[in-house]
Parts: structure tokens; sequence; C-alpha cells
């Protein structure tokens, strides 16, 4: 999936997956401007409506497998950016513990 499998339309929030954080953040569109700005320009457009059983439910930045919950995991969301990296969370573990087993049980 996408970005648009995990969006959530009524509260123009989405989270991502592929990067194995599941950060949780707002959007800066909602489905309604984009289809206005489309419609204004002549376009025709289709979208999608989400049938994943979890999709972002908070406009603020949240993840799944906080470091502070469920302790020390393989690697955070600043694991790979540069020194002095001011946007990302290191407590937004992976989800894989550092012996490399999986977290389980957890309640995001």
């Amino acid at each position: 999936g996408d970005v648009q499998t995990r969006y959530n339309f009524s509260l123009s929030a989405a989270n991502s997956g592929a990067d194995y954080y599941f950060i949780g953040s707002a959007q800066d569109f909602t489905w309604q401007t984009f289809y206005e700005q489309a419609n204004k320009n002549g376009l025709s457009f289709w979208t999608q409506i989400p049938a994943m059983g979890w999709v972002s439910g908070s406009k603020t930045k949240e993840w799944s497998f906080s470091q502070k919950k469920y302790g020390a995991q393989k690697s955070n969301e600043c694991t790979n950016q540069p020194d002095g990296t001011t946007w990302c969370a290191e407590d937004a573990g992976n989800g894989v513990w550092i012996n490399g087993s999986n977290v389980v049980g957890n309640d995001p």
C-alpha cells in the first residue's frame, strides 16, 4: 500500500508504513481541497477509500512502537539520519527488539 491506503479522510491524516516506524501525522491536504482544485481545472479523478482495519487516528505525530513503552529496539526513526537531525523521533522504534524478535501485544 501507499499513504492513501492508510489515509483517514475524516481527519485528513495518514500514517507511513513502508519506513517500518508506522508514524501517523496530519496531511497538508484534504480530499475536498484536491477535488475542488481538480474540478476547477476541468479534471476528473479517481479516489480510494481505505478498507484497512487500521488507519491513522490522530493529526499529531505518533508511532506504534515506542521504545519508552516497549523497550530498546533495533532501530528508530533517527537511525539512518545524519547527526543533528531534529525532525526525527528517537522514541519511534521499528517494532523489532534488539534480540531480533518482533514486539508483540502492542497497543499503539
